[in-house]
């Protein structure tokens, strides 16, 4: 029973190496061919906030994580201009990720960094019409994922309207 409960930890563990390595050697093209974008994470949930990360590292941008809105307006403020993009999820503790991206786009010292929203429900039109600059539906499409935050960081002041 034991050696059973083995050899499926160890299956497990060379599987998930498999993904990842694979997804290591998908990301290493992509790497040489743009600089590296600088990306705050909005997240309260850290299984999601960590596979964001995870993806997002792997790709070469170098990410950090705040799990309050509150926390991540200080930071943005703080550190003017050092955010290409902010990852926000739009249900948040305390301020919603609705009413971050008000202050974000009110706010002088940030008002021009991109901002993705990130929702479990389809807001899309709604994260546009209030200063979006991009949308990522849950649960995460990596591919999707790493498409949206290129073309966003990319893009000089159009939204990305991209499905799913």
């Amino acid at each position: 029973r034991t050696f059973r409960t083995r050899v499926r930890s160890v299956k497990w563990v060379l599987r998930r190496r498999s993904v990842v390595d694979s997804a290591r050697a998908d990301c290493e093209d992509r790497r040489d061919q743009r600089p590296v974008s600088h990306i705050l994470i909005v997240e309260d949930d850290r299984d999601i906030a960590e596979g964001i990360r995870f993806n997002l590292a792997l790709d070469g941008h170098e990410v950090h994580v705040i799990g309050d809105g509150a926390a991540a307006l200080a930071r943005l403020r703080e550190e003017r201009d050092q955010f290409d993009a902010v990852v926000l999820d739009i249900m948040l503790p305390g301020s919603d990720g609705w009413n971050l991206l008000r202050e974000i786009r009110a706010d002088r010292s940030c008002a021009n960094t991109k901002v993705l929203m990130l929702s479990v429900l389809d807001e899309r039109k709604r994260a546009f019409k209030d200063g979006a600059d991009g949308f990522i539906l849950k649960p995460l499409d990596r591919d999707h994922l790493l498409q949206v935050i290129d073309e966003v960081v990319g893009a000089e002041d159009t939204p990305v309207q991209k499905a799913s």
